[in-house]
């Protein structure tokens, strides 16, 4: 126990512990579903599999299949992993399709302020590096297609946007373990992760280096 809380918040700790102790309680697959990109995928594949069947069969323990199931426990040094989803148009964007030197996984949503406050800083770096071999890949947590458009309109986000419109269940953004708004992952000309959450002059430094 006294590793565990080391591990997780004071809060997080509580949640564990009911959670560990009442494997039998739909609320405890309702608070373990909140927790999906937030706790290890390894703690949260051991409380998963203690659940009783029935506890298995709620909404709330087929999102947590389903972030199992995705995840790939991400980090800087790996190979990215690849997915597809749509962009604006209807058109599948696969990410190994996008050949540049340099390729910057953007994840964030219409309704994220963050986000939106980052987009002008983001565009100003993309339209001075695009032509060095720079490339971004936005991907929406979004639900409503109209909104999503017009907030890319609006920010003049001119590269290459896409969803899969389920929202906070983002099929790309498990397997990447987002858990909050805006993360990045930028990738080398090997394929290999080589930061996260890069923004402003950090961005700018190392597509300078790399770049020119």
């Amino acid at each position: 126990l006294n590793i565990l809380r080391d591990t997780f918040q004071n809060t997080d700790f509580i949640d564990y512990t009911f959670i560990s102790k009442n494997s039998n309680s739909v609320i405890s697959a309702y608070t373990l579903s909140s927790y999906c990109n937030k706790w290890s995928k390894d703690s949260i594949a051991s409380l998963y599999n203690n659940f009783s069947n029935k506890v298995k069969e709620t909404s709330f323990s087929k999102k947590i299949h389903l972030f199992l199931s995705l995840n790939r426990n991400v980090k800087i040094g790996d190979k990215f992993v690849d997915f597809k989803q749509r962009d604006t148009s209807g058109n599948f964007v696969k990410l190994s399709d996008i050949k540049s030197k340099y390729v910057l996984i953007e994840f964030w949503g219409s309704w994220c302020g963050p986000c939106r406050e980052e987009n002008p800083s983001l565009v100003n770096i993309y339209n001075e590096y695009k032509s060095k071999g720079f490339e971004i890949l936005g991907v929406a947590s979004e639900t409503d297609k109209q909104k999503w458009v017009s907030a890319i309109k609006l920010d003049k986000l001119s590269w290459l946007n896409v969803t899969d419109f389920k929202g906070g269940d983002n099929e790309a953004a498990l397997i990447y373990g987002i858990s909050g708004y805006p993360t990045n992952f930028l990738i080398d000309q090997n394929g290999t992760i080589v930061a996260k959450d890069i923004y402003g002059d950090k961005l700018r430094t190392v597509l300078a280096n790399a770049l020119e």
